[in-house]
């Protein structure tokens, strides 16, 4: 990973703890019913880390590959705070390939590719399903 990215990261998560430290360490005002504000506030930060869904082997459509493992990732990973919606698929040699996207249409599953991922994953790559089968291309 670049110097700058790691380094914009970093400040991005001090930004974020300081924003978290300065919500709890603030009274809130009651409200009518007795409750606080606090009470009631959902705060979401990017930091909340979702599993990802196994491939259905049902699936066809295409998907990028965007990071293979020969383990599987643990859920503290950057990527699973970096994006959503990952799916994983685990490979008839044991390793794992983490999925973005689902299209219907290669073009599109390209498109994707190019404007989005391949700068931050120079090795990701379009990956064709069908009835859950890996379909090389």
């Amino acid at each position: 990973m670049p110097e700058k990215t790691v380094n914009a990261d970093a400040e991005l998560d001090k930004k974020v703890d300081e924003m978290m430290d300065e919500v709890k360490s603030n009274p809130t005002p009651s409200q009518t019913d007795g409750s606080t504000v606090k009470d009631n506030l959902e705060v979401t930060t990017m930091r909340e880390l979702k599993k990802p869904q196994m491939l259905s082997n049902t699936y066809s459509g295409y998907r990028v590959e965007f990071i293979t493992s020969m383990s599987e990732l643990p859920v503290s990973h950057a990527i699973f705070s970096r994006h959503g919606n990952i799916v994983m698929e685990e490979n008839k040699d044991g390793g794992y390939a983490y999925l973005l996207g689902d299209f219907e249409e290669e073009d599109d599953a390209d498109l994707f590719l190019k404007n989005i991922l391949i700068k931050r994953y120079p090795g990701a790559r379009v990956v064709k399903y069908d009835k859950g089968r890996r379909i090389y291309r």
